[in-house]
């Protein structure tokens, strides 16, 4: 039977009585707010979606603002002369004839008399129909002319089903001028899945409603009793989560307090205020079982109803929890099935405190109950964290060592390295295993120091046991790799291999990795088949797809090394194909292969796409891609750059880039970036900063390796470099005898795309020289290697004289009756020379018509800074929609980036 529910007739038979008390005026509209309130400007945009949507839901627990808010947008409405009808709920108005009785009469005064349904409620003794009362209210409004906004506020107060039906209605046949706002603590029981497929819903959920920092700092500057500084706000702002209440109660136990900072710093559960607004409000009313559940289960970051029982020993873990998502006691679900919560940060500080005064002798062995229950379920990172908890050192480093190679193999690097901190160093002494598995988390997080020392003192330990030996001979050769020393990457991955681990062991697909890094830069390509491949990404770990990614792009570095670029794209874009499709667009994989992909685009001319590609994903590039993958990256966007007449940022990235190079300890990197700017001061006729910068690129030479390597390449970067500062100078001959002397050394080698590059820039000095007919042999050999392998860039970034001997070689092919290389290709090599104007930008007006209703939504939220992942929650769609409304949303802008986005459809006004 619904609350407070009085004995008329109601809609179990479909008919309402006529309402016989009179309305109480107050709730048809918001309280009164006394002083000045936040603005928030910032969720405005979010509410203006669900004007052309029929509804827009406010979900949050008690404290959030979500009246405040909506009274807010209701004046905002009302400014712009948009009629809005509002009602506060309660408990008496679950009952279907009072809550329509209330709904028609706030819709009936927003339009000012112009609805019939009022009426309905006025003829003493006649029933009305529920569904005549929807009907009217539809009907009237339907003819109403304009639009019009119904605010339904503590919608949560309602568990009448027949007034979730009668709410149903009217939103799924409700007119397009009516739009409903809904502001309830849990999700009501309305059509919110049609609605949702319909794209007739905005959801704000607690995510949007907590005060951002600024808005946090905008109400203590207007409510503290005394200023703030930035740090304690911020503090404040982190204690709270941006719980409105908590706010508030902090400005109040601030008063009389001499020592704001202190208290700033100290604000938490346990503070005074929040201790006394929770006993008083919330305690209260609770049972003893309920508090002492509620105090032993706060020790837990996330708790499902198993884990309740089994540190509790309460039987009915479930029902308890229900009970207190019911009451809506800061319990957060963490999941779409209800199977995981966790308490707000103030709330479960306040129960742990009162945990340690009531019961301080029981937390050890509650800790110790959590341990062993996330044990048994495999849950290795909170099992040790309770164990620690619990001061159990010993049960910690067995849980540890159990679970320590599947972080290392699975990314969970981060928590490894935060629990071995917490150890004492001696407790890993005798544990050659545990200490190898820190030796790979150092490694993969390039803390390079740190992990020589270790695999240097394993190395030396004459009793490792033999099965371990193929484990470090593995993370040695990653460490080599990581360090940039091919020539000893080679060594320790054939040393790993000749141990004979496990066939499908993680060491053994990450062993032929490294020895295909290392082969690739020796120029041994047969070898690159014949190495062990990870495992399927598929079905795998996500480190087995990251490493199904690595071995994709390494034999796509292999193929470009050898001249095959077609080869190579299919490697490359296969690779990220496969990132994106396992682990995510964002991910460390997705960036690796980006970093190729871009470098690709680039040769190939596409240099539209090098942006897009790189530039939102230079943080992950920085912090986790292999060099390779970096000097790439930098070089294409720096090279794009200069493209685009935007030299200073070309040679402020390339100094970035440097200065990794250098903090990282990889010359190879430097030397790119030093080789790149140089060729751009030559470029612009700055000779004695080339020359300077040749002087650096000398001292990052290291001595010339026994073998081909990776460091090899450094000597190349140096050469070439001294060849364009000496054709700069005028000095044509130096040039072509250190040129040809670099031909001399590739040749044989099978770096077919660097002798390439190299015949180019020869068939350049050449001509410089007044050499003209050798000049023109050397570029027709180089076209006819290049034209299989689609070259571009390499032609036109060495300028005019490579066009005109182009031009004049594409006049002499024309009349020769048969050519080894195609004139299309010549052709189109000379057509990317030519300095084409950009195409001319659609109109403002076009646009808002080519422009769909989401893309326009999407437009206005990355204006306002939301992520993709935002976006997707605030239109409640998938991230993948959102990525695919973007992908669409930029084709029309003609655009590449949300910063370019965004700077377009404001210089449109299609953006207010």
């Amino acid at each position: 039977m619904a609350r407070n529910s009085v004995s008329l007739p109601t809609s179990a038979d479909g008919w309402l009585p006529p309402w016989p008390h009179p309305l109480i005026s107050t709730k048809l509209g918001p309280p009164h707010y006394a002083g000045p309130l936040v603005p928030r400007d910032r969720l405005y945009p979010l509410l203006e979606l669900g004007l052309q949507r029929r509804l827009t839901l406010l979900r949050a627990a008690a404290g959030f603002g979500k009246t405040t808010l909506l009274a807010q947008w209701r004046q905002v409405l009302l400014e712009r002369g948009i009629p809005v009808a509002w009602l506060s709920l309660d408990e008496e108005d679950d009952e279907p004839s009072q809550f329509l009785a209330y709904v028609a009469a706030t819709l009936g005064e927003a339009a000012r008399g112009a609805l019939g349904a009022p009426r309905l409620f006025q003829e003493p003794g006649t029933p009305v129909p529920v569904k005549a009362v929807i009907a009217s209210l539809i009907n009237d409004l339907a003819t109403l002319g304009r639009q019009i906004v119904l605010i339904l506020d503590d919608y949560q107060r309602l568990a009448n089903p027949a007034i979730h039906e009668a709410v149903s209605r009217l939103l799924l046949h409700a007119p397009a001028n009516l739009q409903l706002i809904i502001a309830s603590r849990g999700e009501p029981p309305l059509p919110l899945s049609r609605l949702r497929a319909e794209d007739q819903l905005v959801v704000l959920d607690a995510a949007e409603l907590r005060f951002v920092p600024a808005e946090g700092e905008h109400f203590l500057r207007h409510h503290a009793p005394c200023s703030l500084t930035p740090a304690q706000v911020q503090q404040v702002h982190a204690a709270t989560e941006g719980w409105v209440a908590g706010l508030q109660l902090f400005a109040i136990s601030l008063r009389g307090q001499a020592d704001a900072s202190g208290f700033s710093r100290a604000f938490s559960g346990r503070s005074r205020a929040i201790s006394a607004y929770l006993e008083q409000t919330v305690f209260t009313r609770l049972s003893q079982p309920t508090v002492e559940f509620l105090m032993r289960t706060a020790l837990l970051e996330r708790l499902c109803a198993p884990l309740c029982e089994t540190v509790t020993g309460v039987s009915d873990g479930q029902a308890m929890l229900e009970s207190l998502e019911a009451q809506q006691l800061f319990l957060q679900p963490l999941d779409e099935e209800g199977r995981w919560f966790r308490y707000h940060r103030l709330f479960a500080e306040f129960l742990q405190f009162r945990l340690q005064r009531e019961h301080p002798t029981e937390i050890p062995l509650l800790h110790q109950r959590a341990c062993d229950w996330f044990s048994a379920q495999g849950l290795w990172a909170e099992a040790v964290r309770h164990a620690l908890a619990a001061g159990n050192e010993s049960r910690a480093i067995e849980l540890v060592q159990r679970c320590a190679r599947r972080l290392v193999e699975g990314g969970g690097i981060p928590l490894l390295l935060g629990w071995l901190n917490r150890l004492p160093p001696e407790a890993l002494h005798g544990e050659p295993r545990l200490r190898l598995d820190l030796a790979w988390a150092l490694t993969l997080s390039y803390r390079l120091d740190e992990a020589r020392r270790l695999l240097d003192e394993l190395a030396a330990d004459a009793a490792l046991a033999a099965e371990l030996r193929a484990d470090l001979h593995a993370a040695q050769a990653l460490h080599a790799a990581f360090s940039d020393d091919s020539a000893q990457a080679l060594a320790q991955g054939y040393a790993c291999l000749a141990s004979q681990p496990p066939a499908g062991a993680w060491a053994r697909g990450v062993t032929g990795n490294v020895l295909r890094y290392a082969c690739v830069h020796a120029g041994r390509f047969a070898e690159l088949g014949s190495l062990p491949s990870p495992g399927p990404a598929q079905e795998g770990t996500r480190s087995d797809a990251f490493q199904a990614v690595y071995c994709q792009v390494l034999l796509g570095q292999g193929e470009w090394k050898q001249g095959r670029l077609g080869e190579a794209a299919k490697h490359y874009r296969g690779a990220f194909r496969l990132a994106a499709e396992a682990l995510g667009a964002h991910s460390t994989a997705a960036a690796l292969a980006a970093c190729f992909v871009a470098d690709l685009c680039y040769e190939w001319n596409e240099t539209e796409r090098v942006r897009p590609l790189l530039e939102q994903r230079f943080e992950v590039i920085d912090e986790a891609c292999p060099v390779d993958a970096v000097l790439r990256a930098y070089r294409a966007l720096a090279r794009t750059l200069a493209l685009a007449g935007e030299p200073g940022d070309a040679h402020s990235l390339l100094s970035r880039a440097q200065q990794l190079g250098q903090s990282r300890r990889w010359p190879r990197l430097e030397a790119v970036c030093l080789a790149e700017r140089l060729r751009l001061s030559v470029e612009r006729d700055e000779i004695a900063e080339a020359e300077r910068l040749l002087f650096r690129l000398q001292s990052v030479q290291l001595r010339p390796a026994a073998e081909r390597c990776a460091a090899s390449e450094i000597q190349q970067h140096y050469e070439l470099g001294k060849a364009r500062l000496l054709l700069a100078k005028g000095e044509y001959t130096l040039a072509v005898r250190l040129i040809e002397s670099q031909l001399e050394q590739l040749h044989g080698s099978g770096f077919r795309y660097q002798a390439l590059r190299h015949r180019i820039l020869l068939a350049r000095a050449l001509d410089s020289a007044g050499l003209r007919d050798k000049a023109l042999r050397c570029l027709e050999r180089a076209l006819s290697a290049s034209a299989p392998a689609g070259l571009v860039r390499s032609f036109v970034d060495e300028g005019g004289r490579i066009r005109l001997l182009l031009e004049e070689l594409q006049s002499f092919l024309r009349r020769r009756p048969h050519s080894l290389i195609p004139l299309t290709y010549l052709d189109h090599l000379l057509a990317a020379f030519a300095r084409t104007a950009p195409a001319a930008a659609p109109a403002a007006g076009a646009l808002l018509e080519a422009l769909s209703l989401r893309e326009h939504d999407i437009l206005s939220l990355i204006a306002r800074g939301l992520s993709n992942k935002e976006i997707a929650r605030v239109l409640d769609i998938s991230l993948e929609t959102v990525k695919w409304h973007l992908k669409n949303l930029y084709g029309k802008l003609g655009v590449a980036s949300r910063t370019q986005a965004v700077h377009r459809a404001r210089s449109l006004g299609l953006l207010g």
